[in-house]
């Protein structure tokens, strides 16, 4: 029995579900009630793996597999692209805002819900003249709990995922973390699972990962 909190299913679409467990990242279709993919960090054993599960049955198919030692060198380069893949991003000008204030979120963003009107065609423009947009960010800084800071004093951070306030009343979001080499502003953000796992690992190995997931679901 582990005193580990539990986190239930987490809608991110309409066609997709994901959850914690430990050392796992568990996801799936809502519409399929067969199979499940999990993400195993391979704490004990050495290695990563993405297996699929067949819920009736209880049984494993491998998918990838690979050791700890090789994960850590490609790892950086597969986030720093699925980064930018999902955050289409632009050039931020540090010093023009510099002294402007930040507006950091206390809570993470719920991305499918506090965004639910901006996404058009799997995707969120974060447009400034949209009135959406606008009533968007109005919402978010009536409910969220936010610490302001100055955008000079976030390159302290090794993380964050931040609203700039500028002189035009108007916000600016801007994201940085480990893997990203500067602050980024935020233009939009991909909800195509597909087209950022083929980004990602080009789609020659897409493609055999997508045959490997129907292959283990025929079983």
């Amino acid at each position: 029995m582990t005193n580990i909190p539990q986190i239930e299913k987490i809608k991110i679409s309409s066609n997709l579900w994901i959850t914690f467990r430990g050392n796992k990242i568990v996801f799936g279709d809502s519409k399929n009630k067969i199979f499940h993919h999990t993400v195993s960090f391979g704490n004990k054993s050495g290695y990563f793996d993405l297996h699929v599960t067949n819920q009736k049955t209880n049984e494993h198919t491998t998918i990838i597999r690979w050791n700890h030692e090789n994960a850590q060198q490609t790892f950086p380069y597969i986030f720093t692209i699925a980064f930018h893949e999902i955050f289409k991003s632009s050039a931020f000008d540090f010093e023009k805002y510099a002294e402007n204030n930040a507006l950091n979120n206390n809570q993470d963003y719920n991305i499918y819900t506090d965004f639910q009107t901006l996404i058009k065609k799997n995707q969120i423009k974060l447009n400034q003249e949209d009135p959406e947009f606008k009533a968007v960010v109005n919402k978010l800084c009536d409910e969220a709990v936010f610490e302001k800071v100055k955008v000079k004093d976030l390159v302290r951070k090794n993380y964050f995922l931040s609203l700039v306030e500028t002189e035009n009343e108007e916000y600016i979001f801007i994201l940085k973390n480990q893997f990203l080499d500067k602050i980024y502003k935020i233009d939009s953000i991909d909800l195509n699972l597909e087209n950022i796992m083929r980004k990602i690992f080009g789609d020659q190995v897409y493609e055999e990962i997508i045959l490997r997931i129907e292959s283990a679901a025929k079983h």
